[in-house]
């Protein structure tokens, strides 16, 4: 398959990245060589500079970002990129 998009890596960025892409109606591809989503997010214990929230953890925002790619329907390959 030809995609139009794709994207490596599914840290906040890619995700982002991926979520106006799909709003966008272009085909994408998400990879993301770890077996979760969020990179760092997952190791911070609490986030209190991110906007439309006082106080959140790294695993919340993780689980609330995870509800959007489903809402989106965009899935993600957990795939290791070797060579571009």
């Amino acid at each position: 398959m030809i995609y139009d998009l794709i994207i490596i890596g599914m840290g906040i960025s890619g995700i982002t990245s991926a979520i106006y892409a799909k709003r966008s109606n272009l085909s994408i591809l998400c990879l993301e060589q770890n077996d979760y989503i969020g990179g760092a997010l997952k190791n911070i214990k609490k986030i209190n500079n991110y906007p439309g929230y006082d106080e959140i953890s790294g695993e919340e925002l993780i689980n609330n970002l995870k509800k959007q790619l489903d809402y989106n329907n965009i899935s993600v390959n957990h795939e290791t990129v070797t060579n571009i």
